[in-house]
């Protein structure tokens, strides 16, 4: 029984594996061309500015251009990434304290696997088997 699960959540994870990595390689030519527009299009605004004020300022223009948009884009990367530090667990004063905790965390994955479940994506199928053999091993190991 444990083989058949175990080589379905296999395939399944060799098929997201797949559907993964083709999306990174679409993505990745995606950002080629799209650097490739950005220097066409930085080409053309230096001709067409340069008739009007000459080169070095031309340069200067589209330079600081391209600063200010780099220091906006790393200000919002960084103040998007800024994260509250997670709150510390409590320390079971005994084992059954250990055990009511772990049951209970185990439920909420249980829960949340049963939920992917019936949402019936392939990945979170991968995720809820993956839960449910997780959470059984924890608390086969525990009781």
């Amino acid at each position: 029984m444990i083989a058949v699960i175990v080589d379905a959540v296999a395939a399944e994870f060799g098929r997201v594996l797949r559907r993964l990595t083709l999306r990174a390689l679409l993505t990745l030519i995606a950002f080629a061309l799209l650097l490739a527009a950005f220097v066409s299009g930085l080409a053309l605004l230096f001709v067409y500015l340069e008739t009007a004020f000459g080169t070095m300022t031309t340069l200067a223009v589209i330079t600081g251009g391209n600063a200010l948009l780099a220091a906006i884009l790393l200000a919002v990367a960084f103040r998007a990434s800024h994260r509250q530090a997670p709150r510390p667990q409590k320390v079971a004063e005994t084992e059954a304290d250990e055990v009511r905790a772990t049951i209970a965390s185990t439920e909420g994955a249980i829960k949340e696997a049963a939920a992917a479940l019936s949402e019936g994506s392939h990945e979170h199928m991968v995720q809820a088997v993956t839960t449910a053999i997780v959470a059984g091993i924890v608390l086969g190991r525990r009781l």
